[in-house]
């Protein structure tokens, strides 16, 4: 018969090896979770995609590079985090954000920044600016046909990521914000004069008299009105006068 201390003995030495047991069990797990992590991580492993909305100016690539990885896709290497980081850092963009979805997919959405003006810089070159200022590019040409030109004043030396401050350029920008993007497009320059007037010239015809720099903010409202009635009309006008609060059209004679 055991006396109470051979029970208690053999008591403590079966919790001992239960615990070396229960030791080694979650010992061997912590392995093979660290080997299955290691294998997911594998740059050769194919694991789901990237699908990028709402630009196309943006490559899967560059959006795998912004986390150090390259193609095939294996998300278990993605960082979702520094990615929208990384974008938002993107003067091409104004907001990204990211979330994922199944079957396995790292959804990316931008939305990309849109460029206003081109104004001449002090490099005797030019820069692309959006609509509060942000210098997106620069170079020797203009690249974008599209976008309107601004004369008759300079941005000096200014580089990308840049916010411009120049007070009279700043008020030519919230002009152009107010407007549509329709509008924007039959715009191929806007001229500032000496005395500090704006001229809009039409790629389609006449250009258009808002007056002074600092009112121009003002009268979009008034531009759009009536460049919405002429738009699909062929008006033969010397200018548009759009400096009192009733338009004047001075008409070919």
């Amino acid at each position: 018969m055991q006396t109470i201390q051979e029970r208690l003995q053999k008591e403590r030495g079966r919790k001992r090896q239960h615990r070396f047991r229960l030791l080694l069990v979650l010992f061997i797990l912590v392995l093979l979770a660290g080997g299955l992590w290691w294998l997911l991580r594998l740059p050769s492993l194919a694991i789901g995609d990237i699908v990028i909305h709402g630009s196309q100016k943006i490559t899967k690539q560059e959006i795998l590079a912004m986390t150090g990885c390259t193609e095939p896709v294996n998300l278990f290497r993605v960082s979702k985090n520094t990615i929208v980081r990384r974008l938002n850092s993107d003067v091409r963009v104004n907001k990204a954000s990211a979330s994922y979805g199944w079957p396995p997919v790292l959804n990316v959405y931008i939305d990309e920044r849109k460029p206003t003006l081109y104004i001449l810089n002090g490099y005797k070159g030019y820069v692309k600016v959006d609509d509060t200022g942000l210098i997106m590019d620069t170079g020797g040409a203009i690249k974008d046909s599209l976008v309107p030109l601004l004369t008759g004043i300079s941005c000096g030396n200014v580089y990308i990521g840049d916010m411009l401050e120049e007070p009279d350029i700043l008020e030519v920008l919230k002009f152009m914000k107010c407007l549509s993007q329709e509008a924007k497009s039959q715009i191929a320059e806007v001229r500032l004069d000496q005395d500090r007037k704006v001229k809009v010239l039409l790629r389609y015809g006449f250009p258009v008299l808002l007056g002074p720099v600092d009112e121009v903010a003002s009268k979009a409202e008034l531009f759009m009105t009536v460049f919405n009635e002429f738009q699909n009309k062929r008006v033969k006008a010397e200018y548009i006068d759009l400096q009192y609060s009733k338009p004047y059209i001075k008409l070919i004679k």
